[in-house]
């Protein structure tokens, strides 16, 4: 499986309140990670959780385990045909 590393981003959107950030930066963080592992981007997201947890980074672990499920539902709609947006 191809290696990812998820860059912090810097958001353009500084009239959000914080959460709005937050889910912002979580669904460009998504999309990047689908986009570069495909189909496997929920298991790499999962798998990259653990391994961080394994190392010590619960911060790290933390962000991937957001990340997962929000692929996941993302790509279920991707397969039904619903919007994404």
């Amino acid at each position: 499986m191809a290696r990812l590393k998820l860059v912090h981003a810097v958001s353009d959107d500084d009239d959000l309140s914080p959460l709005a950030q937050d889910y912002a930066l979580i669904h460009k963080a998504v999309n990047f990670v689908i986009d570069e592992i495909g189909e496997d981007a929920a298991t790499y997201a999962a798998e990259r959780a653990d391994l961080l947890d394994r190392e010590g980074d619960a911060l790290g672990a933390a962000a991937w385990r957001r990340i997962a499920p929000v692929i996941e539902e993302l790509q279920r709609k991707r397969r039904k045909g619903k919007p994404t947006n």
